[in-house]
C-alpha cells in the first residue's frame, strides 16, 4: 500500500516520476526484503523455546539477532548512500531518471538503520503469537505515509512540493515512527517479554548464528526471485523509460 500510494501520487506530475520509483524500489526493497526473511530462523526459535516455557533463552537470540543484524543493516545502509549511481548504471537505468532514482535512495536508505531492530521486534512478535501489534503498526504506517508523502509530493499552504524525495521522505518517516511504536511496545508496554534484561546478551554470536543458518535457505528464496525481476528491468531499462513505467505500474 505504501508503494501504491507513492505510485498514485507521483503519476499525477510525470511519468517520469513512476519509471524512476519503480527502477529505484525493485533493487532496494529486494535487499530490505530478503533481510526480513531470514528473520524467518528468529519466529522459529523463538516460538519453540516459548513453547518450552524457556522464556529469557527466547528473548537472548531476539536480542543477539537484533544487535547482529543491525551492523548487517548499516553496511547495506552505507553501500546504497554512497553507490547508489553506480548501482544504477549496472541496471542500465535510463538516464533522464537515473538523478531521480538516486535521489530516492539516498534518502530512502536511512531505513536501514533501524530495519535490524525492526525485524528482530517483528519475528519476537511473531513467535509469541502476539501479532495484533503488527497490524496495527502497520495501518499507522500505511496511513501515515499516505498524509505525509501527499503534502511532500504536492506541497501544501505555501510548501513547494518536492516530487519524488518527497515519496521517500514519507515513506522514511513512516516507517522510523512504526519501528518506534514497536520498540515502546516491546520494550516499555510489555515488560514482561524481559527485553530489557541482561542486555549484555546481544553480543552473543552463537545465537545468532544459528538464527541465519535456519532463516538464510527463506532469504535465498526472495532473493533469487528479486534477481529475476531486475534482470527483467535490466532489460526493459535498454528500451526507455516509458517501457519501465508500464511494468512498474503492472
Amino acid at each position: 500500500l505504501q508503494s501504491l500510494t507513492d505510485k498514485a501520487f507521483l503519476g499525477h506530475l510525470d511519468t517520469k516520476y513512476i519509471s524512476a520509483l519503480g527502477a529505484a524500489q525493485f533493487p532496494f526493497f529486494m535487499v530490505a526484503e530478503s533481510l526480513i526473511a531470514v528473520g524467518t530462523g528468529v519466529v522459529i526459535y523463538v516460538s519453540h523455546l516459548y513453547g518450552k516455557n524457556e522464556k529469557s533463552e527466547a528473548t537472548t537470540y531476539v536480542k543477539s539477532f537484533m544487535f547482529y543484524m543491525s551492523c548487517i543493516c548499516l553496511v547495506f545502509f552505507t553501500v546504497w548512500f554512497c553507490f547508489p549511481k553506480q548501482i544504477f548504471n549496472v541496471l542500465s537505468v535510463n538516464p533522464l531518471i537515473i538523478d531521480y532514482c538516486v535521489k530516492y535512495v539516498k534518502i530512502s536508505s536511512f531505513i536501514f538503520i533501524g530495519l535490524g531492530v525492526d525485524i528482530a521486534l517483528q519475528a519476537f512478535l511473531q513467535g509469541i503469537g502476539d501479532t495484533k501489534p503488527i497490524m496495527y503498526v502497520g495501518i499507522v504506517k500505511v496511513v501515515l505515509n499516505i498524509i505525509l508523502t501527499g503534502i511532500f509530493v504536492f506541497g501544501i499552504n505555501g510548501f513547494q512540493g518536492m516530487g519524488v524525495a518527497g515519496a521517500a521522505i514519507g515513506t522514511l518517516i513512516s516507517n522510523v515512527v512504526a519501528t518506534i511504536m514497536l520498540i515502546i511496545y516491546c520494550f516499555g508496554i510489555k515488560k514482561e517479554y524481559m527485553l530489557c534484561d541482561k542486555l549484555r546478551q546481544m553480543f552473543q554470536r552463537e545465537p545468532f548464528v544459528a538464527s541465519i543458518k535456519l532463516g538464510l535457505p527463506t532469504g535465498m528464496e526472495f532473493l533469487l526471485w528479486h534477481v529475476s525481476n531486475l534482470l527483467l528491468i535490466k532489460f526493459l531499462n535498454g528500451f526507455n523509460y516509458q517501457a519501465m513505467a508500464i511494468y512498474t505500474l503492472t
